[in-house]
């Protein structure tokens, strides 16, 4: 019995690759089931995107580890004010 490959056409690089996992992302709301765009592309894609916004996302998570540390801070102070 001749076995079939379902393969798929990269929509960025137009490039020919096999319908798995391994190519292409999962995607739920695709009639068959993964993305568009390869993963090989997505990679570039979100690496260009980091590198043009990295200042903006340091930032955040500067800001979100920070206030992270005060919460911890302020939730032990809380609790040894109520063993005393």
């Amino acid at each position: 019995m001749n076995e079939t490959t379902l393969t798929r056409k990269c929509s960025k690089c137009h490039d020919i690759k096999e319908l798995s996992s391994e190519n292409f992302y999962r995607k739920h709301s695709d009639k068959k089931g993964f993305s568009k765009v390869c993963k090989v592309c997505n990679k570039k894609k979100d690496a260009e995107r980091y590198q043009k916004k990295k200042d903006k996302i340091l930032t955040q998570k500067k800001r979100y580890y920070r206030r992270q540390k005060e919460r911890q801070n302020e939730k032990g102070s809380l609790l040894e004010g109520g063993e005393k």
